[in-house]
């Protein structure tokens, strides 16, 4: 930080080791730096199922079994994080997830990426199908507060054909909802927007950010609730789709179907100001940070991943 700003330098490490991002160039105004050829484009191999053994009835409190392409434990905070085809069994539930992270101190884990938990006797938890007796359109990306709420943006393109889901009817509007972990109770908390699509809470959980056709949006959170919505970055001729903050509060944003001046990953300040890019060959739909200290970004572009490693450390929540 330099007078309350994030310097370039402070957000990429330039060590030729620690990049592994084939093909992509770190932009930011008038300084450029392209990075080493040394690739890692990760193709995961399918792998077994986890062996579920039976639940005894003497254990309550059985082992838990974790298995996954990466898994690392953070002895300093007795946390530990899996990444890639995660499977968790214990006393007969499954969770499947592409991330999961696992706090030892407070017992809480968090799950993301396309997230399915299977009971004991084989039902599927399902948290909302439906609202107002309609059913949801196609629920495309979701956050958790702090308070165990679940956010969540329902853009709706999952319905309107079958190449990214079933064909269906739209019966309601492209909003953005929200669960309570206590009640259950389920709220529309944004109606305004045409296709809300990614959406992440700021480090402080005062500022949400959500993406929308053209534009990227941030809301105040007032008494638990988004208001004051605004442009944060404008985004014509482009889209953006998955978005994470660091720890000091930079917007990270997929960026694709702009061109090679644009595709890849773009770094905000806080003041929507635009701190640098990382440019892949392809779309990128969905980013995540990762490993032990979340200073991995994880990449889905159109047919590859990517990951980079970086000075700025992620904000890690679902």
């Amino acid at each position: 930080m330099v007078g309350g700003t994030t310097t370039r330098a402070s957000l990429w490490r330039k060590q030729s080791s620690l990049i592994l991002l084939s093909a992509a160039a770190v932009v930011a105004g008038g300084w450029f730096y392209t990075a080493p050829a040394r690739a890692q484009i990760m193709n995961f191999p399918v792998r077994p199922t986890v062996q579920k053994p039976a639940p005894s009835p003497q254990d309550k409190k059985s082992p838990m079994l974790l298995q996954a392409i990466e898994i690392h434990y953070d002895y300093n905070n007795k946390r530990v994080s899996a990444v890639g085809n995660v499977q968790i069994y214990q006393n007969g539930t499954t969770i499947e997830a592409d991330k999961v992270t696992y706090d030892e101190t407070t017992k809480r884990m968090q799950a993301e990426g396309n997230v399915r938990i299977t009971e004991p006797d084989g039902r599927i938890t399902v948290l909302l199908d439906a609202y107002d007796g309609k059913p949801l359109n196609a629920p495309n990306d979701l956050v958790a507060h702090s308070d165990g709420s679940i956010w969540f943006t329902d853009p709706g393109w999952g319905v309107e054909g079958n190449y990214e889901g079933d064909k269906a009817v739209k019966e309601l509007s492209c909003d953005v909802y929200r669960i309570d972990a206590d009640t259950g109770e389920v709220e529309v908390v944004i109606s305004e927007m045409a296709r809300p699509n990614g959406i992440c809470f700021s480090p402080d959980e005062t500022l949400l950010y959500v993406v929308d056709v053209g534009q990227i949006r941030v809301f105040d959170i007032v008494a638990g609730r988004p208001a004051n919505g605004r442009v944060f970055v404008a985004t014509e001729g482009w889209g953006s789709d998955g978005i994470r903050c660091d720890s000091d509060g930079n917007v990270w944003a997929a960026a694709g179907n702009g061109g090679p001046a644009i595709d890849g990953v773009h770094c905000y300040h806080p003041d929507g100001t635009l701190l640098g890019q990382i440019l892949l060959p392809e779309t990128c739909a969905i980013l995540r940070f990762g490993v032990v200290k979340n200073n991995c970004l994880f990449m889905t572009a159109s047919r590859s991943l990517y990951s980079v490693y970086l000075e700025a450390l992620g904000d890690q929540t679902p």
